[in-house]
C-alpha cells in the first residue's frame, strides 16, 4: 500500500514536468488513445511520455475539460521494453497506474498490462485493472486503457 501511494505521489508530482510530445489536437492526430473507468469513457486524450525523476512516465490527459487523466509509471527512466507487466507499483519490472476521474484520485491495486513497441513508441494496453480510491480505499473501480506515445 505504501509503495502504491509513493508511486502515486511520484506520478502526480511529475505530471507538471511533462513536455508535450505532439500537438494538442484530438487523439494526438495519429494515435487513438482512450481510457475507461468503470463505464466512464475518455477518448479525446493526448499522451505525453517522458523520463521524469526515477522513472519513465506516460500521461493520458482528457482534452474534454474534465481534468481526468490516466498515468502509467515505470520504475526506471529507460524506455520500457515489450512484455507483460504486473500492475501494483512494486518491484523491478512492474508498473503503477494513477487515475484521476474529475477530481477523484485512484491507484491500481493489481492486474497486468501489456507493453508493445509500435514504430519505436511505447504502447500500454490493460483491461479491467482494479482501482481503489486514494481518499477512501473502500471505493473501487476498474480501468481499461490503450495509451501510446506519439
Amino acid at each position: 500500500m505504501k509503495r502504491i501511494l509513493l508511486m502515486l505521489v511520484l506520478i502526480v508530482s511529475a505530471i507538471g514536468m511533462f513536455s508535450c510530445s505532439s500537438d494538442s489536437s484530438t487523439d494526438n492526430n495519429t494515435v487513438t488513445n482512450s481510457f475507461t473507468v468503470s463505464g466512464t469513457s475518455f477518448s479525446n486524450v493526448i499522451v505525453t511520455c517522458n523520463s521524469v525523476g526515477g522513472g519513465y512516465v506516460m500521461n493520458a490527459g482528457d482534452l474534454g475539460g474534465t481534468g481526468s487523466s490516466c498515468s502509467v509509471a515505470f520504475p526506471t527512466t529507460a524506455m520500457p521494453t515489450a512484455g507483460t507487466y504486473n500492475v501494483d507499483g512494486s518491484g523491478a519490472g512492474q508498473i503503477a497506474f494513477a487515475v484521476v476521474v474529475n477530481t477523484e484520485s485512484f491507484a491500481a491495486t493489481g492486474g497486468s498490462a501489456t507493453v508493445t513497441l509500435v514504430g519505436g513508441k511505447v504502447k500500454v494496453v490493460c483491461t479491467n485493472v482494479p482501482l481503489m480510491k486514494v481518499a477512501d480505499p473502500s471505493v473501487t473501480k476498474t480501468l481499461t486503457a490503450t495509451i501510446q506515445c506519439n
